[in-house]
């Protein structure tokens, strides 16, 4: 063998081992993100997506060809945006955050998601996009709202029960001050109370007989 050509081989044969490692690594990486429980969403400087994997697609019922090169204000509900585009500006500001954040599907469905978003930078240190991994909570904020709207019921039944108690109070407060009047009447007659005032007593006073005839009203 000439000396040129083991040289040669001799310094290609630790190169292959590295590159076929870097290629392992590459597929290991490859199979993690594509099978991952969580939504993984990449963004460019523009919040146009850049990558997104499989489970990030089904959360939202679309493919990942339809996700690539939209924003995220596209899976976002009007009423979301400004909120989000708080986040961004701080994000553009080097800060991460987790949050809940709702999504858009495709058939205008809610998506529940908890997020986990950082910044990217470049080479000299700017801001090229962001990095977010998101895990499905629908279900959690299902219960939470079926919770809480069971409170909000209980909340009003209980209002509508005490209304009606103050009511039942009331109108036994009224009866008590008509019995009095009515009993007065009857004191001014020279006769004895006819009408009970305590709540536990029955409506006619013990022993007070029945009301008088009037006068000439006698049997025929």
């Amino acid at each position: 063998m000439k000396p040129e050509l083991r040289q040669s081989s001799l310094a290609d044969t630790p190169k292959r081992p590295a590159a076929e490692a870097l290629r392992e690594s590459e597929e290991r990486n490859r199979r993690i993100v594509e099978t991952a429980n969580e939504g993984i969403w990449t963004l460019d400087a523009d919040c146009r997506t850049t990558f997104a994997n499989p489970r990030l697609a089904a959360m939202l019922g679309c493919t990942v060809e339809e996700l690539l090169g939209h924003e995220t204000e596209d899976f976002l509900f009007p009423e979301d945006v400004p909120a989000h585009r708080e986040r961004i500006a701080r994000r553009r500001n080097g800060e991460s955050s987790t949050y809940d954040l709702r999504l858009r599907r495709k058939d205008d469905s809610e998506c529940w998601t908890l997020t986990s978003a950082s910044p990217v930078l470049d080479a000299q240190g700017r801001y090229a996009g962001s990095f977010a991994m998101l895990s499905d909570i629908t279900d959690r904020k299902r219960a939470q709202e079926a919770l809480r709207q069971q409170s909000e019921t209980v909340r009003a039944r209980n209002t509508e029960l005490e209304i009606l108690n103050h009511a039942m109070v009331d109108r036994g407060l009224r009866m008590i001050d008509l019995k009095e009047e009515i009993n007065e009447l009857h004191r001014r007659l020279g006769e004895p109370p006819r009408q009970a005032t305590d709540p536990l007593q029955n409506d006619s006073v013990p022993g007070a007989g029945p009301a008088p005839s009037p006068p000439g009203g006698g049997g025929a």
